[in-house]
């Protein structure tokens, strides 16, 4: 059994033996806790069953089954005709069964890798039950100010978030793709964790959340506010958006208060130092 903190929830994993699951979690290893929030038991079946149900057409590589009393979601490799991941969770996503085949795909994805994102899979989803979500962005920390840069993969978000940390001083990396937004006290806070795309750069630390910046390249830089039905866009854009209709409900209450506590902003920008001070000198 193993215990880790996660954005300030607990999160408890069983019978797992992983090396690299021990060192991807490290940062977040939990110290004397008495009580955990979200419980994932594993174990391997290279023989998975899906149980009945009528099956929802999912993201993020994931499938539903539409099952009573609980949520079901499983992987499928079509090349292969075989399910190679069945995850179980309760309705409010504190115990979570996760079932993986001994599979290993033409890119070199080992089953421990499968596992890890599975737990990332896991979270997102229940952090929707802990006044949180995640969004698609490159988060870091100024002056300890949280900043969130957002933009579909591939325009440079973490570009320019190295920029930051190239060109200032007191800056921190606070997850460079996948960071929790989480509400405490009714402000918001941006929190580490440990999935943070391909460059597993990360650290297990918040910030009061200061401003969005959702980037698009340009030859020339600019910034303006985004407002309204504009930055709701934007927003839906770039989080998890569930196929159920329950939790996308909540998913869309966290996008309307970010909306009416956080500022908003549309960055047009280039790789340089000169985006950077634009950016600081119109937010902070």
């Amino acid at each position: 059994m193993s215990v880790y903190t996660v954005a300030n929830i607990n999160l408890e994993l069983k019978n797992i033996e992983s090396e690299y699951i021990f060192e991807c979690m490290e940062k977040y290893t939990a110290q004397n806790i008495s009580d955990v929030d979200i419980c994932i038991s594993y174990r391997r079946n290279d023989n998975i069953q899906l149980p009945k149900g009528r099956i929802i057409k999912g993201a993020h590589r994931w499938n539903w089954v539409e099952t009573e009393n609980k949520y079901t979601a499983f992987q499928r490799m079509l090349e292969h005709n075989k399910d190679v991941s069945l995850l179980e969770s309760d309705l409010e996503w504190k115990q979570v069964n996760l079932q993986l085949s001994e599979f290993e795909n033409d890119l070199g994805i080992t089953n421990e890798k499968r596992f890890f994102t599975c737990i990332g899979e896991v979270f997102a989803n229940a952090v929707l039950y802990h006044n949180g979500f995640i969004l698609h962005s490159s988060a870091i920390e100024y002056d300890g100010k949280g900043i969130l840069f957002s933009a579909p993969s591939g325009v440079g978000k973490s570009t320019h978030t190295g920029l930051w940390k190239k060109h200032y001083e007191n800056v921190s990396i606070i997850n460079d793709d996948t960071p929790a937004i989480r509400f405490i006290g009714g402000k918001p806070f941006v929190f580490g964790t440990p999935w943070s795309g391909k460059t597993r750069i990360n650290d297990n630390i918040c910030a009061p959340l200061h401003a969005i910046v959702f980037i698009n390249k340009a030859t020339e830089n600019s910034i303006t506010p985004c407002v309204g039905t504009e930055a709701i866009s934007l927003m839906l854009s770039e989080v998890r958006k569930s196929v159920f209709p329950e939790m996308m409900e909540k998913t869309l209450g966290f996008i309307d208060n970010i909306i009416n506590t956080v500022p908003i902003y549309c960055l047009s920008c280039n790789i340089s130092k000169e985006a950077v001070d634009l950016v600081k000198n119109t937010i902070i």
